[in-house]
């Protein structure tokens, strides 16, 4: 359904609506969530920050340029990010009835990526500026290669998708053969750097910001983080049911192997996170080669699914928020 009056169509329409909804969670949790206090500090004096990327630094003072007030600030942020995956995802997940698709895009958000969209939103907004990017040179922007480039600058975390993009980009009609040795490769290179690289482990631990990554503690009490099991069901899922479409993303989904092993090997905290917008591309990867199977289900019970399942995922949000 498209409103041509106003050039606007269901899916905008009911984003503008849950953007809202978004909007109003993250002032809601601005007491309790993790991290708000050092980022109302960033937004309040964005110029006298070290820790944080140039790119970021900018961009918060221009929201400071303009007097709006830190907390509404990081708010918009988080609707930034969320507008921008939700972009995203309409142009992969396309083929759903617009409701069921932002019904399901909502429920992703605030489980798999409630932490990127609004604790940690300087990685949220570089994963959200990547994956856009990225999606624009698919289609053939190639003018989307600098802001890909330029997403680094909002957290260095950005950068193995950026390579990984980059590489898969330039070879994606190489042979199969290639690829297999390409991940051989990257799984020798990522478990030599991490594991006995000592020298570089060294210097990145002693920069703040960046040491809680390389110390395992975050991943001691449990097998996995819950993304990264998500990850491995999506590949076996995939492996299961492929699908021509969108062979591209089908090849930096499996692109996240090499570093799923070394991950299950070597507990580096920082790897799992580096693998976001992975994580983000197999959900979409999922749910378009089972959609079929989806809507056989009846339509009311589809629908009261996807209720119920929001439901549960605001319950978990605010609950990862801590409002609770």
């Amino acid at each position: 359904m498209t409103y041509k009056k106003y050039g606007i169509n269901t899916y905008n329409a009911l984003l503008f609506l849950f953007s809202i909804t978004i909007f109003y969670l993250m002032y809601l949790v601005r007491d309790t969530i993790q991290d708000r206090p050092n980022y109302l500090e960033h937004f309040t004096y964005p110029v006298d920050t070290i820790k944080i990327e140039i790119g970021f630094k900018y961009y918060m003072k221009l929201f400071n340029i303009l007097g709006i007030d830190p907390q509404i600030s990081i708010c918009l942020t988080s609707v930034f990010i969320y507008i921008l995956l939700a972009k995203v995802w309409y142009k992969y997940v396309s083929k759903l009835n617009s409701i069921e698709s932002i019904l399901i895009f909502n429920f992703i958000m605030l489980t798999l990526f409630n932490h990127y969209v609004g604790t940690s939103i300087r990685m949220g907004l570089a994963i959200a500026i990547a994956l856009y990017s990225s999606m624009k040179i698919i289609e053939g922007n190639k003018k989307y290669w600098i802001m890909i480039f330029l997403s680094i600058f909002f957290h260095y975390g950005i950068s193995l998708f950026v390579l990984l993009f980059t590489w898969v980009k330039l070879f994606e009609k190489r042979s199969i053969r290639f690829h297999l040795f390409s991940l051989i490769l990257i799984f020798l290179l990522t478990f030599i750097i991490f594991y006995w690289a000592v020298p570089i482990l060294e210097f990145l631990n002693n920069e703040q910001r960046y040491s809680h990554y390389f110390d395992g503690k975050d991943m001691t009490d449990r097998i996995m983080p819950f993304t990264l099991l998500f990850l491995i069901g999506s590949l076996f899922l995939l492996l299961i049911k492929r699908s021509e479409q969108w062979s591209i993303l089908y090849l930096l989904v499996g692109y996240s192997i090499p570093f799923i092993i070394v991950i299950v090997i070597i507990k580096v905290n920082i790897l799992p996170k580096m693998l976001m917008p992975l994580i983000f591309l197999s959900a979409v990867l999922i749910i378009n080669s089972y959609r079929f199977e989806y809507i056989k289900l009846n339509g009311i019970i589809r629908f009261n699914l996807l209720i119920i399942a929001n439901v549960v995922a605001i319950m978990y949000a605010l609950k990862m928020y801590q409002y609770y």
